[in-house]
């Protein structure tokens, strides 16, 4: 019996089928055509139909992956299928994102306007579809592909879209104005590099008018909030006062009076803002430089300039009461 002549079949390796450049291009072609019928799907706006062709893809590809083993030479031919994966995955993250705020939108109408009484688990799974939307991308090249086919402008819809939540019904103001300023980013982001116009778009005109409505409503807070407390404030801050008003009254005449202001005001309370100081050697009688000295200072005591209306209640009160002072005597100043 000659060697190996009762050899188990199964035990046998048989080799792998022969496999011709032209199939795999075949495949690739398949492939392909797939792709190019998911993008105009995609431009027309059917992401259902463009989802659709793009899962035809996986046969044609995975045929493809398997032939490429037993090719030769084919480092062209794998470069050119792993081109064609990126581009798949990179819309089919846009269509995915799309269908997740599809949902999304349908879900709410019913959260707006059908129910009577706030479903939350409804409102929660509205939210979840909205984040899904913002994150289409499966990994980093996918994503950067992504945004190229439009998957931005889905992100900045559902970030909107959940503002107009937080907004008005979770009545969340703070998380809202992080959501629209995002979602208005992204839009000029895509302006500056598209030259798209997003301000006649529902979903842009809602993260602006929600952005001011926010602004407004927060101006009219902060100025309930200073006038109840002003009256306390202004009596906590009566020493300070009547010494402020002391070194100004040191003289009669009301230019000396001026830079007494001055001196006093930068040496007992000198501005938040880095590098803020008075001009050294500084003369009453100096019309033109004491008129720029209190404009100057105006800039800096000014009750509504951000580094003052943040340090505290005492201190946007006692900024008040300055810049009363300054203009007071920067209107003496101007009339010479």
């Amino acid at each position: 019996t000659r060697l190996g002549a009762h050899r188990n079949p199964q035990l046998t390796t048989p080799d792998p089928p022969t496999t011709s450049r032209s199939a795999v291009l075949a495949w690739y072609a398949c492939a392909n055509e797939f792709f190019k019928h998911a993008v105009r799907l995609d431009e027309c706006g059917n992401w259902q139909g463009a989802m659709n062709c793009l899962h035809e893809m996986n046969e044609p590809l995975e045929r493809m992956r398997l032939s490429l083993q037993s090719l030769d030479d084919a480092y062209a031919l794998a470069e050119a299928m792993a081109e064609l994966n990126k581009s798949r995955a990179a819309l089919l993250a846009k269509a995915e994102s799309t269908q997740h705020l599809f949902v999304a939108q349908s879900a709410q109408q019913g959260l707006l306007f059908e129910q009577e009484d706030l479903n939350m688990d409804l409102l929660w799974f509205v939210m979840d579809s909205y984040k899904a939307a913002t994150r289409p991308a499966a990994d980093e090249e996918a994503e950067e592909q992504a945004d190229d086919n439009g998957s931005l402008e889905t992100e900045a819809i559902a970030l909107s879209a959940q503002g107009v939540l937080y907004q008005k019904v979770l009545k969340v103001p703070n998380v809202a104005k992080l959501l629209y300023e995002s979602a208005i980013r992204i839009a000029m982001a895509i302006t500056q590099t598209t030259g798209s116009n997003f301000h006649a778009q529902k979903w842009y005109q809602d993260a602006v008018e929600g952005l001011e409505t926010i602004r407004q409503e927060q101006i009219a807070f902060d100025l309930k909030q200073v006038q109840e407390q002003r009256e306390p404030t202004l009596e906590k801050l009566k020493p300070q006062l009547d010494a402020l008003t002391s070194a100004i009254m040191k003289n009669e005449a009301r230019r000396p009076r001026a830079l007494n202001l001055l001196k006093h005001i930068y040496a007992t309370h000198p501005p938040k803002a880095e590098g803020a100081e008075l001009q050294a050697g500084l003369e009453y009688d100096d019309n033109a430089k004491m008129k720029k000295a209190l404009l100057k200072a105006a800039t800096h005591y000014h009750p509504d300039k951000p580094i003052n209306k943040s340090s505290g209640i005492e201190w946007f009160v006692l900024c008040e009461e300055i810049t009363k002072h300054i203009n007071d005597y920067h209107g003496h100043y101007k009339g010479l």
